[in-house]
């Protein structure tokens, strides 16, 4: 997506496209701390979601857009994915231990790690299907069509 519709060179766009993940890996810890302070982990549960669909929403508009040379107006979306996952991080793991028994603490987690893992693997192969059908039929990169 970053190399046909934004025009972003192969190296950097890969490199790029991993922005989210070490925004997340260094900003989890604080936002932790920070959530552990307020409490009101609902709350922050409700705002990583907005800011997942306001980054798809976004992406969505951005890809729209026809470039003439490289664009990097996709970064906005990938910054705001990275806090979503770091809020995800700190709130939702840490509730687990208040909604279930202390006894089943362990299967609970293993649960919700299966789970993430399923939509890991089968969300990325459907949207890769997705693209791959759309590129054949409309040729258009992405997931809206003209």
């Amino acid at each position: 997506m970053l190399m046909n519709t934004f025009l972003i060179p192969k190296i950097t766009a890969s490199e790029l496209y991993s922005l989210p993940f070490f925004i997340s890996a260094g900003l989890s810890p604080f936002l932790g701390l920070l959530i552990d302070k307020v409490g009101k982990r609902a709350i922050f549960i409700t705002l990583s979601s907005l800011f997942v669909v306001l980054s798809c929403v976004l992406t969505i508009i951005l890809i729209d857009q026809s470039y003439t040379s490289a664009n990097y107006s996709f970064l906005a979306p990938l910054i705001m994915m990275g806090f979503a996952y770091s809020i995800y991080a700190g709130a939702l793991w840490s509730s687990i231990p208040y909604v279930v028994k202390a006894n089943t603490i362990g299967t609970a987690f293993g649960l919700c790690t299966a789970i993430q893992n399923i939509g890991l693997t089968i969300i990325p192969y459907s949207v890769g299907k997705t693209i791959y059908k759309t590129n054949d039929v409309h040729k258009h990169y992405g997931y809206v069509t003209e």
